[in-house]
């Protein structure tokens, strides 16, 4: 910024005509400089257009990677996935007390959960990828129409009461984990 001019974020908004809270959301990272579909934001390309550079040049090395982390993940080859699912449905299949263990989990998960609000059920099988793609806060805002704020209170409550329900404990006994270990964390 120092060698364009600029000594201030408020410059720099000035001189892109970013608003200076998108801006500051970018800056700290509380804002994604990627949409939903991996394509850089108006303010990115702004930004990027007034130090006529590409956009990833804004970005340090471990800051790219960490915005490509989703790219390469979707970037798996389908053979790769096709072959590890397959083999993880015959390790289930095969054998039976992982298959019955699998049921009861499910049943008193799906139990639990039941007794969330239709709203909080919705985001935590987005948010978890219980019933499909895994979905960030920022997918889940712009799907429900509201803040990503609101839903991190929505998903924190639920998980809350989940961890008072009665069927916490079977879902806890049911995965294997040492009930004991949690009660006293």
């Amino acid at each position: 910024m120092a060698e364009a001019g600029l000594r201030r974020q408020a410059d720099l908004s000035r001189a892109t005509g970013v608003r200076p809270t998108e801006l500051g959301k970018l800056i700290n990272k509380r804002r994604s400089p990627k949409n939903e579909d991996g394509e850089w934001v108006v303010s990115v390309l702004r930004i990027a257009e007034f130090f006529t550079c590409l956009p990833e040049e804004l970005f340090s090395e471990p800051e790219r990677h960490a915005l490509d982390k989703d790219r390469i993940r979707a970037e798996t080859h389908f053979e790769e996935m096709r072959a590890m699912l397959l083999e993880q449905q015959c390790a289930v299949l095969t054998d039976p007390v992982t298959l019955a263990e699998t049921r009861e989990l499910r049943t008193a998960l799906e139990q639990a959960i039941g007794t969330l609000a239709p709203k909080a059920q919705q985001v935590l099988f987005s948010y978890f990828g219980l019933a499909g793609p895994e979905l960030t806060l920022d997918q889940l805002a712009t799907r429900f129409g509201v803040t990503r704020a609101h839903l991190k209170f929505v998903l924190a409550r639920a998980i809350s009461t989940l961890r008072r329900s009665p069927h916490s404990l079977r879902i806890l006994e049911a995965a294997g984990i040492d009930i004991m270990s949690v009660l006293w964390r």
